[in-house]
């Protein structure tokens, strides 16, 4: 592999083949015109010439061994860039280049790096405003592409798509639909069913939004001369910020922000003495807040499961010219896949 320095810090490579170690050591220079011209000088000394490739690199040999049998040295690294010519200095730390020439500009590496005989290779990309050093211990490849030991090891960003289903219970609705009756029986805990996506800024940061479906809440009950069924069914949807935790092919999040819920509840009540039968509806509407966290696994680089827990606090008014007003807390647990869209 290659090791990069960083600025202000001795580059200290690993020696990582020493009984396969080429004894020809190479400047290898990046990202300059094709065809021009390459020098490499080494502590006021020209040690060779090239010209750059169709692909703008250019290779010249040297040896530190030729410079009073130096084994290694701690060295500095300038670029001057002329007008048909790149000039690229290796100066021993106490020692300075020599001033550029007219029409010449000299462009500083950042960084000390440790230069060792018959072994180091250099590598000098030019692109960035301040030269990249690279350090190899051994031959370079140009061609070589980084090894990951997984594709996974960067974690998706940018739009990722999901669907999934899991359980939902209301804490009061059963209990609101019962009332006062004598006898009353029902199930709030549900199917959950959802539907949206995420935008991922980064690994970090992302918004998403989803559209959450639970089941209905269904209520049988009885009193003094009266039986009733009532259902509530609502819609939800709901927008979140996040804040993620990389961990691998793993991202642990936290998420909260805001909903929207249009719920109805219908009741049908039946007077057993007189045989009557009366039906009521009221219909809400409004925002409401959530909160919850969850994780998801990146089983192939486009393509995630996760699990999530919530709790939706859900609230309206009524809508459609009746009055009434619902609020509820609806607590769930999803799990669901994930596709990444793009790029």
């Amino acid at each position: 592999m290659l090791i990069s320095s960083r600025p202000l810090v001795v580059a200290a490579a690993l020696v990582l083949a020493q009984a396969a170690a080429v004894s020809a050591q190479t400047v290898i220079v990046r990202k300059v015109p094709a065809g021009s011209t390459v020098e490499v000088v080494v502590n006021g000394t020209k040690v060779g010439t090239a010209n750059a490739d169709a692909n703008g690199d250019a290779k010249i040999p040297f040896s530190l061994a030729q410079f009073d049998n130096k084994t290694e040295m701690d060295a500095y690294i300038h670029v001057d860039t002329c007008e048909n010519l790149r000039r690229v200095f290796v100066v021993e730390r106490n020692q300075t280049p020599a001033n550029p020439e007219p029409g010449c500009t000299r462009r500083d590496a950042n960084g000390l790096f440790l230069v060792k005989s018959k072994i180091t290779n250099l590598v000098v990309d030019t692109s960035s405003a301040n030269p990249t050093i690279w350090l190899r211990q051994g031959s370079v490849d140009l061609n070589a592409k980084p090894s990951k030991a997984h594709a996974w090891d960067d974690l998706p960003t940018g739009l990722v798509v999901s669907g999934g289903a899991g359980l939902g219970k209301y804490r009061d609705s059963l209990d609101l639909q019962c009332g006062n009756s004598t006898t009353c029986n029902g199930n709030d805990s549900h199917t959950v069913y959802t539907a949206g996506g995420t935008l991922w800024f980064g690994p970090f940061l992302g918004v998403g939004g989803a559209f959450v479906k639970p089941a209905g809440v269904n209520a049988n009950g009885a009193g003094s001369n009266y039986h009733f069924n009532s259902v509530i069914s609502s819609d939800i949807a709901v927008i979140n910020g996040k804040v993620g935790i990389p961990a691998g092919p793993v991202r642990i999040y936290g998420q909260g922000g805001t909903n929207y819920t249009w719920a109805a509840q219908r009741t049908t009540q039946t007077i057993e003495d007189v045989n009557a039968t009366q039906s009521i509806e009221l219909k809400t509407a409004g925002w409401g807040w959530q909160f919850g966290g969850g994780l998801e696994v990146w089983i192939k680089p486009k393509i995630s499961i996760f699990g999530e827990v919530n709790r939706v606090r859900v609230k309206g008014e009524g809508r459609e010219g009746r009055q009434g007003v619902y609020k509820d807390y609806l607590n769930n647990v999803l799990f669901g896949i994930g596709f990444k869209l793009g790029h």
